[in-house]
């Protein structure tokens, strides 16, 4: 089976495509790093949002595509995904730092993409920022992940 390219993200709450669209402009203009995104309508005027997968890595010579091994936060830090608010028992942002202090090839930076996400989250008004929206992302011939782009920037407030 060959690895998908893009997610494709259906509106289920009345302007949250476009809210996400713009939520990962702000962040991507304040200096985050974020998927990429493209807002659209169907032809029947139905908002969805195409997002790439940021998992995925062309081989030599524009060949087939290949998947990059990916675990979100949660799963890094051992917790199941019922868990994964910090309100319900999920990590806490410093417990997160320190995984990223101790496995990242670049822990200064990605911190301090934790800190800058925790921040812009709540700018955004985004409430829903939670260790299954972080993840780890293994390179291919890399044992040693990066904070993966940030995704799921949504302004949720009222």
């Amino acid at each position: 089976m060959y690895p998908s390219t893009h997610i494709l993200k259906l509106e289920t709450v009345k302007k949250v495509c476009v809210a996400e669209q713009l939520g990962l402009e702000v962040a991507r203009l304040a200096g985050l790093g974020v998927v990429r995104t493209a807002f659209h309508c169907s032809a029947e005027g139905t908002p969805y949002l195409l997002i790439e997968r940021y998992d995925r890595e062309r081989t030599k010579n524009g060949g087939p595509l290949r998947r990059l091994h990916q675990e979100d936060i949660a799963q890094a830090l051992g917790y199941p995904p019922e868990r994964k608010y910090e309100a319900h028992g999920g990590p806490h942002i410093g417990r997160i730092a320190e995984l990223l202090r101790m496995h990242s090839a670049d822990p200064v930076r990605d911190i301090a993409a934790l800190r800058d996400w925790q921040i812009l989250n709540y700018l955004l008004g985004n409430y829903d920022g939670h260790a299954k929206n972080l993840a780890l992302l293994y390179q291919r011939r890399s044992a040693v992940p990066r904070l993966a782009p940030f995704y799921d920037m949504v302004s949720l407030s009222s």
